[in-house]
């Protein structure tokens, strides 16, 4: 079988099928654990096994892309839901997002680390949408930390970065700062 930390390794080769037996396998192993949410598998790890995963991306040369990834998937997964936001299917969006917001996070952190302020912003700006639903401000915060890069000014959503910020005034944040944003 192929081996994912062997630098020649390619990513791009894997089908659906593929994925699913590679995460059955982990599974299997108890590197990862596996909970059905909303008709959704959903996966996770403990905290010692993502460390020395991530310290074996990151030796493995890797790591940039796979990062790059996992931002820009996550930003394209946000520009879907919040469509379907806009269509009988937003329940389905509200669903994705909450099940998906510590991916979320952790994409808009790593987005943000890697300078990737366009994916950054894309998760930011519509985490927002769904998230003042469950008043959650945190994306809002996202939205406020953003504009404090100098290098936002150049956005193509700048303006959505300025409108996610001052969602804070309706959810309790700095109502100072929301007026200063927004």
């Amino acid at each position: 079988a192929a081996d994912p930390f062997d630098p020649a390794y390619r990513f791009d080769d894997l089908d659906e099928f593929d994925v699913i037996d590679a995460l059955n396998s982990l599974v299997q192993k108890s590197l990862l654990n596996s909970d059905r949410q909303h008709g959704r598998a959903l996966f996770s790890m403990l905290e010692s096994i993502r460390l020395f995963a991530a310290e074996q991306l990151q030796l493995s040369g890797i790591a940039l892309d796979a990062y790059s990834r996992f931002c820009s998937h996550y930003a394209a997964q946000c520009r879907h839901h919040l469509h379907d936001w806009m269509t009988p299917h937003q329940r389905d969006a509200v669903e994705w997002f909450e099940l998906e917001f510590n991916n979320l996070r952790s994409a808009y952190r790593s987005a943000l680390g890697l300078g990737r302020l366009d994916d950054a912003t894309t998760i930011a700006v519509r985490a927002v949408v769904v998230a003042a639903l469950s008043f959650s401000i945190e994306p809002v915060d996202w939205c406020a930390e953003l504009l404090r890069i100098e290098e936002t000014v150049g956005l193509d959503e700048l303006h959505l970065l300025y409108a996610g910020a001052s969602h804070g005034s309706f959810l309790g944040s700095d109502l100072d700062e929301a007026v200063v944003l927004g």
